[in-house]
């Protein structure tokens, strides 16, 4: 990819920097050129990062889920289809590129902040493409036994929101690959939204996702998001229906596809219908859809990878450090390169 322009971006003829943040235009169809046919994108604000005021811009181009013949000359495409971000492609784009995805949810400070700080570049290191850090709340309604269990195990121990930030600051320098807040609307609000995001921010955090802000809602915290770059990741459900296609149509990062009725926890078998989930939402969006709830073992993983982008195992493995405390390590490492195969040398890309 050429160099990209810098300290400017062009959509319809129109210089669309003001006071450091990119203006909020959300026309569905313009682009921006960095002079070369090849490299195109289209802005989109809800991924654009905040840039300080007085700090050098290089606006880098990236493409996202478009067949190359689409982009071979300077050509107007959906807002939908490309993505615009600074200093390169984000990091939650980079995970979904041609190739199923395994993202691993983990309760941060269980059993202890120390072992979590160990465990999480152990399971990039075996296969991992996104980790989801929950932070431990006294009232986790999405929560079912297991991981209700290793936040009860994670605040006794002492876990806080600042010892899990100042965890993953120092863990943006050993690792490569994305880390997500998993958390509740009481938390974030008690810290303060706008201290809470502006922390994420610092720390490297990619995303978050917060269960219990059904989408109609979700205006409480987008706005923040979006000044600190900071994706605030969808979910839709079995009973979401006819919601599907309205949240999906503003999805960003990835869309949290939830398998099952109910709470988090190990399943037997997953809900037939999550498939017509899937359908529906790619109708309307090309943001990668991942599933999760209940995926607990390879044959599940290797399954639901069939019929969407990426996988979201959580119980299971909580459940494992659950069993072996401290020395968790190796058996979570192997669990997480057993579904790391099931899901990428058992099933085709079909991106």
């Amino acid at each position: 990819m050429g160099e990209a322009k810098k300290q400017k971006i062009t959509i319809k003829g129109k210089t669309c920097q003001r006071n450091g943040r990119i203006t909020k235009q959300q026309k569905t169809r313009h682009f921006c050129e960095n002079g070369n046919a090849r490299e195109m994108a289209i802005t989109s604000p809800r991924l654009a990062p905040p840039v300080r005021e007085g700090r050098k811009i290089d606006f880098a181009i990236l493409v996202t889920l478009v067949p190359s013949s689409l982009t071979k000359n300077l050509h107007p495409l959906q807002s939908h289809q490309l993505a615009f971000h600074v200093k390169g492609m984000s990091p939650l784009a980079k995970v979904f590129q041609n190739k199923k995805s395994l993202i691993i949810f983990i309760t941060g400070g269980d059993p202890c902040i120390e072992t979590t700080e160990k465990l999480i570049p152990e399971m990039a290191d075996a296969g991992a493409d996104i980790i989801e850090i929950g932070i431990p709340f006294s009232d986790p309604v999405a929560e079912g036994p297991v991981i209700q269990a290793a936040s009860e195990r994670a605040l006794a121990n002492g876990a806080t929101t600042d010892k899990l930030l100042e965890m993953t600051a120092r863990l943006r320098n050993k690792i490569q690959i994305p880390l997500v807040f998993m958390t509740y609307a009481n938390p974030i609000y008690v810290y303060g939204k706008e201290r809470f995001l502006s922390a994420c921010h610092e720390s490297g955090i990619s995303g978050i996702i917060v269960p219990d802000m059904p989408f109609e809602e979700k205006g409480e915290l987008s706005e923040t998001c979006t000044k600190f770059g900071i994706p605030l990741i969808s979910m839709v459900a079995p009973t979401s229906s006819e919601r599907v296609a309205m949240i999906a149509k503003e999805a960003e990062g990835f869309l949290y596809c939830i398998s099952s009725l109910g709470v988090t926890g190990m399943r037997s078998e997953i809900n037939a219908g999550i498939e017509k989930i899937i359908v529906q939402a790619k109708k309307v969006t090309d943001v990668p859809c991942a599933i999760g709830f209940g995926i607990s073992n390879a044959d599940q993983a290797r399954d639901m990878a069939k019929i969407s982008d990426g996988v979201v195992v959580g119980s299971a493995i909580v459940k494992l450090i659950e069993k072996y405390g401290n020395d968790c390590i190796e058996p979570v490492k192997e669990f997480v390169r057993r579904m790391k195969d099931a899901i990428e040398k058992e099933v085709p890309c079909n991106l």
